[in-house]
C-alpha cells in the first residue's frame, strides 16, 4: 500500500487531463479530479464516466485558492492542465486567459509550497510559446516569441513554475506539447485545437476546410504518447538545478492538409475544401513548425509509439460509439 500514489490532476475532465486520469486510474494510484466543467476548455464529464468509481472528483475552480490548496495536501504527483486553451478566444477575453493561466497556475505552485513539498509538478504548457521558427527546428532552446495571448500566458506560466522549482526546491518538470488529436477531446469547435474539430467534421460527413494551401508543417502527437510522456516526466523528473522544459512532439512532421486528407481517408467521410485565409487567423500563423523532442528522449528514453494513421483509426473506433457526447451544444 505504501507504494500507492496520490496524484492529482488539474483540469482532469478535458482531452489531455482526462486521458492521464484513465492512465493513473489503471496504474491502481489514488487519483484526485480537480475541474470547474467549463466548456470553453473543452470539459466534459463523459470524459471520466468509466473511472468517476475509482476517482476522486472535485468540481472546483483554479481560482479558488483555498479549494486548490485543500486538495493538494498530500498529493505526491500534481499534472496541471486546467486551463484556457483557446488562441483567438486569448484575444478576445485577454484577463480571463491572463487570470486562468497564470494566476491559476500560482495558486497551484503556492498550494503545492505550503501543503505538498515533495510533490512532484508536471505543467502542461505549449509549442506555440516558441512563436515563429523562421526555418530551422525548434527545440527547448529555441527562442519564444508567442503570437497570441494564450502562449505568451503559458509561457509566463512556465517562468513561474520553473522560479518555485529552483527557489524553493520542487520538483517541477514543464511539458511543451505539439498537435494533440485523439479520444476525448472537444471536437465540435475550432477553438480546441483544428486537429480534433477536423476529425469531428469527418465524423458527422462535413466538409473540412483548410485554410490556403494548408502546406504549412506541423508535429501531430497521438494523446496516449503524450499521457506516457507526462507519466515519464512525473516518476523521474529532472532535479531542480537543470532546466525541466522538455518538448513532447511527434517524430515526423505533417502538413495541415495531409493531416485533414488522411482524417478523411480514415474516417471515411467528409470533403476536403480550400478557403481563403480569414484576415483574424493571419496575424496568428507561424508557417512551418518542426520540432525535435531529442531531449525527452535522451533524459527519459520516452519515444512516440503511434503512427498518424493508426492513431487515427484507434480515434475513429472511439467516436463512432459515442459521438453525441462530443458534438452536442455545450
Amino acid at each position: 500500500m505504501g507504494n500507492i500514489k496520490n496524484v492529482l490532476v488539474t483540469g482532469g475532465a478535458g482531452f489531455i487531463g482526462s486521458n492521464i486520469v484513465q492512465a493513473y486510474a489503471a496504474s491502481g494510484a489514488r487519483v484526485t479530479v480537480y475541474d470547474n466543467l467549463d466548456p470553453k476548455s473543452g470539459a466534459n464529464l463523459y470524459n471520466l464516466q468509466d473511472v468517476m468509481d475509482r476517482v476522486t472528483f472535485v468540481q472546483a475552480d483554479i481560482l479558488d485558492a483555498g479549494r486548490i490548496e485543500s486538495c493538494i495536501q498530500g498529493q505526491d504527483i500534481v499534472i496541471h492542465c486546467a486551463a484556457l486553451t483557446s488562441h483567438g478566444q486569448s484575444m478576445r477575453a485577454p484577463m480571463d486567459n491572463l487570470e486562468v493561466n497564470v494566476r491559476g497556475t500560482l495558486h497551484v505552485l503556492e498550494a503545492i509550497r505550503s501543503q505538498a513539498p515533495h510533490a512532484v509538478l508536471v505543467h502542461l504548457g505549449t509549442s506555440t510559446q516558441l512563436g515563429a521558427l523562421h526555418g530551422g527546428q525548434g527545440d527547448e532552446r529555441s527562442p519564444e516569441f508567442p503570437l497570441d495571448l494564450y502562449s505568451a500566458n503559458k509561457t509566463a506560466a512556465e517562468k513561474y513554475v520553473l522560479i518555485y522549482g529552483k527557489h524553493y526546491g520542487m520538483r517541477v518538470a514543464v511539458a511543451r506539447i505539439s498537435n494533440v488529436y485523439g479520444p476525448r477531446a472537444a471536437i465540435h469547435t475550432p477553438a480546441l485545437t483544428f486537429n480534433n474539430y477536423f476529425v469531428g467534421q469527418a465524423l458527422q460527413g462535413r466538409d473540412i476546410t483548410v485554410y490556403g494551401d494548408g502546406r504549412q508543417l506541423r508535429n501531430f502527437i497521438y494523446v496516449d504518447d503524450v499521457v506516457s510522456a507526462v507519466m515519464c516526466m512525473a516518476s523521474g523528473v529532472v532535479s531542480a538545478t537543470d532546466t525541466p522544459v522538455f518538448l513532447v512532439t511527434g517524430d515526423v512532421n505533417c502538413s495541415v492538409r495531409r493531416f485533414a486528407e488522411d482524417v478523411v481517408d480514415v474516417i471515411g467521410n467528409g470533403r476536403l475544401c480550400s478557403v481563403p485565409w480569414p484576415e483574424q487567423a493571419k496575424a496568428g500563423e507561424v508557417g512551418d513548425v518542426i520540432l525535435s523532442n531529442a531531449r525527452m528522449r535522451s533524459v527519459f528514453g520516452w519515444q512516440p509509439k503511434i503512427a498518424l494513421k493508426e492513431g487515427l483509426s484507434m480515434t475513429r473506433d472511439f467516436y463512432r460509439t459515442c459521438l453525441d457526447k462530443y458534438v452536442r451544444s455545450l
